[in-house]
């Protein structure tokens, strides 16, 4: 008997976007636009948008046959984050952290607006959070 595994958090939604971002970044800054990494015919530089159109979504289609991103499991979303950095790891030495701090979700979109995506959490998320952050003050003082 197959067990249903649960779609994509909320938390991992904002964190692959914001990955996006990050990794558009980190390929610019590398020199690596899309003609380097994609098609010998492009000279374009990466955006967030462009991360998710032409890194993430043919690996999630390949390894998964899905569409759209808000079909991914946890699990998926784990999976292609890492077989998408093994590649860029292996053939261009680029590897970016997939976000998972609360610092980390401060992002600018491509239109130059600051969010804040804390704020787009749940109570219970927060609430959470807030307690690993007190425990972890606890052991620090001792």
């Amino acid at each position: 008997m197959e067990t249903q595994e649960e779609k994509r958090t909320g938390q991992q939604n904002k964190a692959f976007h914001k990955f996006f971002g990050l990794l558009s970044d980190e390929l610019n800054t590398k020199g690596l636009d899309m003609k380097v990494v994609l098609k010998p015919s492009h000279q374009i530089w990466w955006t967030s948008e462009s991360v998710k159109e032409n890194l993430w979504k043919p690996v999630m289609k390949a390894m998964y046959n899905i569409e759209s991103t808000t079909e991914l499991t946890t699990s998926q979303v784990s999976k292609v984050y890492e077989q998408i950095m093994q590649i860029l790891g292996e053939k261009f030495g680029v590897n970016v952290e997939f976000p998972a701090r609360v610092e980390d979700l401060i992002v600018q979109d491509d239109r130059g607006e600051v969010r804040n995506l804390i704020t787009e959490y749940t109570p219970e998320f927060i609430k959470a959070m807030r307690a690993n952050h007190k425990q972890d003050e606890k052991e620090l003082r001792y």
